[in-house]
């Protein structure tokens, strides 16, 4: 899908939930050609910014097997099979989070053996 829109973003923000949700979860790339991201005073409109700004994997050290992103309640999972022989090169696997989206902070699990570390000023 390169492209969506007329999602009814000020009455109904449940079907650009579905069709971004949706996309994630098939590992489908998107643009959304008819944002409406100010209103009439030209300032941001935060309803519609948080539904667009998205967890994501930005790099995967290994193959992907599956993501979820929940935009009601912004909960994100992403599983993947690590590669043995990219793992020896200390290749990270990266997510972007969007800070905004998470006021009081979040919290990260990852398999035994993994560790995490987060660098704020990536995620802006």
């Amino acid at each position: 899908m390169t492209e969506f829109g007329v999602c009814d973003l000020f009455n109904n923000t449940d079907q650009c939930k579905y069709i971004l949700d949706a996309s994630d979860e098939h590992f489908q790339s998107w643009t959304y050609w008819d944002s409406d991201f100010y209103d009439e005073n030209f300032q941001i409109n935060y309803q519609i910014l948080n539904l667009y700004s998205r967890v994501y994997p930005m790099l995967t050290n290994g193959e992907p097997i599956s993501l979820v992103y929940n935009s009601s309640t912004n909960y994100f999972e992403y599983t993947y099979s690590i590669d043995i022989n990219m793992n020896k090169t200390k290749l990270p696997t990266e997510i972007f989070v969007p800070v905004h989206l998470y006021p009081n902070g979040f919290n990260v699990q990852v398999a035994d053996g993994l560790s995490w570390k987060f660098n704020q000023n990536s995620s802006r």
